[in-house]
C-alpha cells in the first residue's frame, strides 16, 4: 500500500491530507502532546516515526460524523460555536443611586455558575 516504512509527522499529515482528510501538523502536535496521538513507531534522533497505517488509522479516527458526537469526544468547550452564558439569581433590579445596584451587590456576594451551551446550528 505504501512504500515508505516510516513517516514523520509531517510525512503522515501529508499522507492523511492525499486520502482527504484534513489533518494539520498543529493538530497532530497537541494530540502527541495530550497521549492521544498516534503511536510511535520508534525514533531516529530527537525524530519521532510512526508506520503509514497507524497514521492513517489515527487520523480516521480524528473524523467525526457529527456535530453531537464531535460533542461526546470533546465534551464541553470554548470552542468557536460555543455559546458561553451564565446563570444570574432573578432579583429585580433597583438601583440605590451610589453608582451600584443591589442586584449587583447582591450578585457580587454569590457565585455565579458560569455555563457552555453547545451550538445548535445546522450542518
Amino acid at each position: 500500500m505504501h512504500d515508505k516504512k516510516f513517516v514523520t509527522r509531517r510525512e503522515g499529515v501529508k499522507l492523511a491530507n492525499d486520502q482527504g482528510i484534513p489533518l494539520s501538523i498543529g493538530r497532530v502536535n497537541k494530540d502527541s502532546m495530550d497521549g492521544i496521538g498516534p503511536q510511535r513507531a520508534g525514533r531516529y534522533g530527537p525524530t519521532y516515526l510512526y508506520s503509514p497505517q497507524e497514521f492513517l488509522r489515527y487520523a480516521t479516527e480524528r473524523v467525526l460524523k457529527n456535530a453531537s458526537e464531535a460533542a461526546k469526544a470533546n465534551g464541553p468547550s470554548l470552542r468557536p460555536g460555543a455559546v458561553v452564558t451564565t446563570q444570574i439569581p432573578s432579583a429585580p433590579v433597583r438601583c440605590t443611586g451610589a453608582g451600584t445596584t443591589e442586584f449587583e451587590r447582591s450578585a457580587m456576594s454569590e457565585a455565579l455558575v458560569p455555563s457552555v451551551v453547545p451550538h445548535q446550528g445546522s450542518d
